[in-house]
This record gives structure tokens, sequence and C-alpha cells, in this order.
């Protein structure tokens, strides 16, 4: 992927976490005001502690606190990027290379929900993209 192969991904990336999608992409409705908001990605169930794992090759971008949670943003080459969000800490360290499939971190909780979560966006360059047009099923 890091030659321009994300975007072949499409469709078959693993997801970050075995879990299932609560909240999602687009306009959603928050649990806890019922309003109507943005979402630039997904919130994804998963069991506290979980590992997170990157979903396809790149170099850590960013791996820290961030807007009251731990996060990592990972470049997948060619303007792709991916954020995960929620994290309980973060294994990845800013400049590392993973491999598909490296512990970025693992599974916090998701304030919105107040459950066990991530959050995680797919990126190309600023524009989010829909993360269910882009995961294996």
């Amino acid at each position: 992927p890091r030659s321009g192969g994300f975007a072949r991904l499409r469709g078959r990336l693993p997801r970050p976490v075995a879990g299932q999608t609560v909240l999602g992409f687009g306009l959603v409705t928050d649990p806890r005001t019922r309003l109507k908001i943005p979402s630039s990605g997904v919130t994804l169930s998963a069991p506290a502690g979980a590992p997170v794992r990157a979903v396809a090759p790149g170099t850590v971008r960013f791996a820290g606190p961030a807007a009251g949670s731990q996060v990592v943003v990972v470049d997948h080459g060619r303007d792709y990027y991916t954020v995960t969000a929620h994290l309980r800490d973060v294994r990845a360290q800013p400049g590392a290379e993973l491999a598909a499939g490296g512990v970025i971190g693992r599974v916090g909780r998701d304030p919105f929900r107040d459950a066990p979560g991530i959050y995680f966006e797919i990126r190309r360059g600023s524009v989010p993209l829909d993360p269910a047009r882009w995961l294996s099923r």
C-alpha cells in the first residue's frame, strides 16, 4: 500500500478491532443528547483493553493525547490516513513503520456511549471517507 495501493484495498480493509459499528459516518444521532451531529468516522464497539491494529501498512504521524482522547494517526501513502481515537493507551510511536495488523493501542472508552469502543476515520488529505465503504464486512 505504501506505493499507492491503499486505494486498491477499498472494501477489503480489516477492522481495527473485532467489533460492531455502533455509530456510523455522516449525520448521526448523539446517544446522549438525541441531537443530529456530523461524524467524520465510525464508532466501533469492542472489549475494553482489546488490541487495536493498523488496517494497512503505514507510518505513525501522531500518537498521543488530542481533544481529550488518546489518538493515533497513520499515514498510508498517497495522502491516505487513518485516525483512531478513544484508545486506553498508545503502543505506537511517531515515525514508527507499521505492518498491517500492527498494534497501535488498546480499546478505551467511548465517551459518547459511556461504553468500551474506539472511533475510527479514513481520510484522503483532509477529506473524511466513509469507513463502511472501505472495511470488509
